[in-house]
């Protein structure tokens, strides 16, 4: 996930190639300052989804957005979903 060294990549491209949605940890890695995800959002081609999470403005719409915010936001949990009267099944993210 690291950007190489002396490559210099628009932000909106390292979005584009990282699934269009990463956290402000995970653009810093990538050598995307926060000043540049506030200008992006400012500018409405970046769209805030919560607390440290931005994904691409003109990106499909999210089918569950809480769902995936939980999973970007929680590496690694259990959710019980439920499924057409079956008590749930477990997925692991």
């Amino acid at each position: 996930m690291q950007q190489k060294p002396g490559s210099e990549a628009h932000p909106l491209e390292i979005f584009e190639t990282h699934g269009g949605i990463l956290s402000t940890g995970q653009a810093l890695k990538l050598g995307v300052p926060p000043r540049t995800l506030y200008d992006l959002r400012d500018q409405a081609k970046l769209e805030r989804m919560e607390r440290g999470l931005y994904r691409l403005a003109d990106a499909k719409p999210l089918g569950n957005p809480d769902l995936v915010i939980t999973a970007l936001k929680v590496r690694a949990a259990a959710l019980t979903i439920p499924n057409n009267g079956v008590r749930g099944a477990v997925a692991m993210l």
